[in-house]
C-alpha cells in the first residue's frame, strides 16, 4: 500500500529565499493542514492541528477533517511503508521537523519515500504539479486558487478565517487526490535509479557546513568596498543609481558616443571600444554590480540552526539525468581570480589588506564562496573530479580513435587540436594556439560551428580579430571525422525511429506507451524525447521535433538535431559514471555530501580515508563503460575550493 501527503504551511521566513530544509527547522513555521490518501481509498482526509471542530460549523469543509493522525497511517510509517509525495523534500521535511517534533509524528526515513516530481523528470514533463497534471491529461486546481489561498494564510500578516481554512482543507485534499492519479500515469523508477535518487537525497540530507565567520568576514569587506566603490564613482561625476540601471546606464554611454547593445558580459567582452572613459565606467559597473558576491547572503538565508545547508541537489533535473544545483547553486560559483584561496580566506578572516593581489576587492572576495565549506570538527573533504569527462565519452561513443590515443597515451588533446587546426605540430609552449585548441574541444563537439567557437573565446577573453574561424571549424572537425559521423548518425537513426514506430534503430526507439523518442544509454538508462514528430524546424529543415520544458522554463514545441542528440547522449553517459560512483560510496560507508557534473566530494572524519581510494573508486568503471579511457584527480582540504 502507498500513502500520498501534501503539507500546507505557515511562516515568517520566505520558502523560495530559504529553502525547504531551513523553512522546516524555523521555530515560526507551522502546520494548517496534511492531505492524506490511501492507495486502496477513494476519498481523501484531512489532518489538522486545531481541535477545535466547532470552529468549522459555518463553514464545514468538503472533506473529513481529522484531530489526530489515523493509526492506519502511524502504522504504515512506523512499518517502513512506502510514502508519496509531490517536490517530497519539502514535506518529508516539515514532517519530520515540525510534525515529528511538535506532534508526535513517527519520523519518516529516506528510503521510504517516493517523489513524483522526480519521476516527472526522468520522463522530461514539467516538475509543476498543474503543469504536469495538464499534461498527464489529469485534472487538478489552477494554480492561481492556491496562490490566492497561499498568499493569504501563510504569508505574514496571516488570515485566518473559518472560511478560508475550509477552503484550505479541499485544496489540500483535491490535490492529493490528484496525485494518486499521477502516480499511477507516471513510470516508476529501475532498480539502479532509484538508488541513485536515494543517494543524491542523502547526500542533500547530510548537507554543507559553512564558515559564518568567513561569511561574515566577507560582508563586512563588501560594505566597506561599496562605499569606497560609491566615492570612486561620485568622483567620477557617476551616481550609483546610474551604475546600477541599466536603462540610464547605456543612455549615458550613448551620450558619450557608445552605443551598448546590452550590459551582458559576453556582449561587452566583445565590444571594441575606444572611449576611455566608458571602458574605465564599464569595469566600475562590474564591481559595482557583481552579482557572485550575493552567494554569501544566499549561504546565510539557507542556513540550518546546525550550521549547515541542504538540498543542493535537484535529482534528474536535466533530460540527460544530469544533477541541478538548488538553495546556495554550488554548480554556479565564480571561478576563483587566485590560486591559493585557504590563503586568501585566511587573510580575509584576519581583515588583512588585500591590496598586494592587484585584483578588485569584489574579484577577491568572489574568490572565496568555495572557500565558504568546510567539513565538521575533526574531518576533512576529500575530493575529486574526472578529467575531460566528456570529451572522452564522446570520443568513445563516436569510435574515435585518434582522441581516443589521446586519453590512453597521456597527450595533450588541446595541443593535439590545434596541430589539426593549423596543420603543424603543437606544444605547451605555443600558448596560444593551444587556447585555441582548446576553445574548439569545448565549443565544437556538438555540431557547434562559428558562433559557438566565437562565444567560447569570448568567454575566454580571447580577440578573434585575426583569426579564419571558418577554417578552425573545419580543422576541429578535419582532426576527428567521427565525430562529426557521429552527430549524422545520430539524426538518421532518431528521424527512422519516428517513422519506424516501435523498431530501435541504432540507440533510438519510438515507444507508444509513453509517446516518446527515447535514446537507450550504455548504461542501460533511457532518455526521452516527448510527443516526437518529423517536422520543419525553424531553419527549413525537416528535424526531430517534440514538446518539453524550454529555456523559457514552460512547456512547448522544441526541434533538435544531429549534434543536439549527441551532446544528450554524451552528457548523459558522463551522468551515469558520476552516478555509479556516488551509489558505490554512498553504500560502502563514505559520505558524499556535493557532487557537481564530473566531481564529488566526501566529507570524512581525518585519517580515515585516502584520496587515492576515492580516485579508485570513481575510476572503477561498470562493465557498460569496457574500453572508456577515464581518469580521476583529487585532493584533501579543510575548505572546498575549484
Amino acid at each position: 500500500m502507498r500513502i500520498y501527503f501534501d503539507f500546507e504551511t505557515r511562516s515568517e521566513v520566505d520558502l523560495k529565499k530559504v529553502g525547504a530544509d531551513a523553512y522546516a527547522r524555523h521555530p515560526s513555521t507551522e502546520i494548517l493542514c496534511l492531505g492524506l490518501s490511501r492507495e486502496d481509498e477513494s476519498r481523501p482526509v484531512v489532518w489538522h492541528p486545531f481541535t477545535e471542530l466547532d470552529w468549522f460549523m459555518t463553514d464545514p469543509p468538503k472533506y473529513k477533517t481529522l484531530g489526530q493522525l489515523p493509526e492506519a497511517v502511524v502504522r504504515h510509517v512506523e512499518n517502513g511503508g512506502p510514502m508519496v509525495a509531490h517536490n517530497a523534500p519539502f514535506d518529508f521535511a516539515i514532517w519530520n521537523e515540525v510534525g515529528v517534533k511538535r506532534h508526535g509524528f513517527p519520523p519518516l526515513s529516506i528510503d521510504q519515500m517516493d517523489d513524483t516530481m522526480s519521476r516527472a523528470y526522468v520522463q522530461a514533463l514539467p516538475g509543476s504539479l498543474s503543469s504536469l497534471a495538464e499534461v498527464l491529461g489529469v485534472y487538478v486546481q489552477k494554480d492561481k486558487a492556491g496562490d490566492r489561498l497561499i498568499q493569504k494564510m501563510s504569508i505574514p500578516p496571516y488570515e485566518f478565517t473559518p472560511a478560508l481554512f475550509a477552503e484550505l482543507v479541499n485544496y489540500c485534499a483535491y490535490d492529493v487526490g490528484a496525485l494518486a492519479d499521477i502516480d499511477e500515469a507516471l513510470m516508476p523508477l529501475s532498480t539502479r535509479e532509484r538508488k541513485v535518487f536515494l543517494a543524491n537525497w542523502r547526500c542533500n540530507h547530510r548537507g554543507l557546513r559553512l564558515d559564518p565567520d568567513l561569511i561574515e568576514s566577507v560582508a563586512r569587506a563588501n560594505a566597506e568596498e561599496d562605499i569606497a566603490l560609491e566615492d570612486i564613482a561620485e568622483s567620477k561625476g557617476l551616481s550609483p543609481s546610474l551604475l546600477r540601471s541599466q536603462k540610464q546606464f547605456r543612455e549615458w554611454a550613448q551620450a558619450q558616443g557608445v552605443d551598448l547593445p546590452d550590459l551582458n558580459k559576453k556582449t561587452l567582452g566583445a565590444l571594441k571600444i575606444d572611449n576611455p572613459v566608458v571602458e574605465d565606467a564599464i569595469e566600475l559597473r562590474g564591481q559595482v554590480c557583481r552579482s557572485s558576491v550575493k552567494k554569501y547572503e544566499a549561504m546565510a538565508h539557507h542556513l540550518c540552526p546546525d550550521g549547515r545547508v541542504r538540498g543542493n541537489h535537484v535529482y534528474h533535473r536535466a533530460t540527460t539525468g544530469r544533477f541541478a544545483g538548488s538553495g546556495i547553486q554550488i554548480q554556479n560559483m565564480p571561478r576563483p581570480a587566485v590560486k591559493d584561496t585557504d590563503k586568501l580566506a585566511g587573510e580575509i578572516l584576519n581583515g588583512e589588506s588585500l591590496s598586494g593581489y592587484g585584483l578588485p576587492i569584489k574579484t577577491l572576495l568572489s574568490s572565496c564562496v568555495r572557500s565558504c565549506i568546510i567539513p565538521a570538527e575533526g574531518h576533512e573533504f576529500i575530493c575529486a573530479d574526472f578529467a575531460s569527462i566528456e570529451a572522452r565519452v564522446l570520443f568513445w561513443l563516436a569510435n574515435c580513435g585518434k582522441g581516443l590515443e589521446a586519453f590512453r597515451t597521456g597527450a595533450d588533446l588541446y595541443c593535439l587540436t590545434a596541430s589539426g587546426i593549423y596543420g603543424r605540430t603543437i606544444t605547451k609552449e605555443d600558448a596560444d594556439e593551444r587556447q585555441i585548441g582548446k576553445c574548439a574541444v569545448l565549443s565544437l563537439g556538438y555540431q557547434g560551428a562559428a558562433g559557438a567557437f566565437q562565444g567560447m573565446c569570448d568567454g575566454y577573453g580571447i580577440d578573434t580579430g585575426p583569426l579564419d574561424i571558418p577554417a578552425i571549424v573545419g580543422g576541429y572537425r578535419g582532426t576527428y571525422p567521427e565525430v562529426v559521423d557521429y552527430w549524422a548518425q545520430c539524426e538518421e537513426d532518431a528521424l527512422t525511429a519516428i517513422r519506424n514506430r516501435g523498431d530501435q534503430i541504432g540507440v533510438f526507439k519510438y515507444s507508444d506507451k509513453v509517446d516518446a523518442l527515447g535514446a537507450c544509454l550504455p548504461s542501460g538508462r533511457w532518455i526521452l524525447w516527448n510527443r516526437p514528430v518529423i517536422a520543419e524546424n525553424k531553419f527549413g529543415r525537416l528535424a526531430v521535433c517534440y514538446e518539453g520544458v524550454g529555456r523559457n522554463k514552460k512547456w512547448g514545441k522544441l526541434s533538435t538535431y544531429g549534434g543536439d542528440l549527441a551532446q544528450s547522449i554524451t552528457q548523459g553517459t558522463a551522468r551515469d559514471l558520476l552516478a555509479h560512483a556516488l551509489v558505490r560510496l554512498d553504500e560502502s560507508g563514505w559520505h558524499p555530501v556535493l557532487h557537481v557534473h564530473d566531481e564529488i566530494m566526501c566529507e570524512e572524519p581525518v585519517g580515515s580515508r585516502t584520496v587515492e581510494e576515492l580516485e579508485s573508486v570513481m575510476c572503477d568503471l561498470p562493465s557498460w563503460a569496457k574500453g572508456l579511457p577515464v581518469e580521476a584527480e583529487g585532493y584533501v582540504s579543510r575548505r572546498y575550493r575549484k
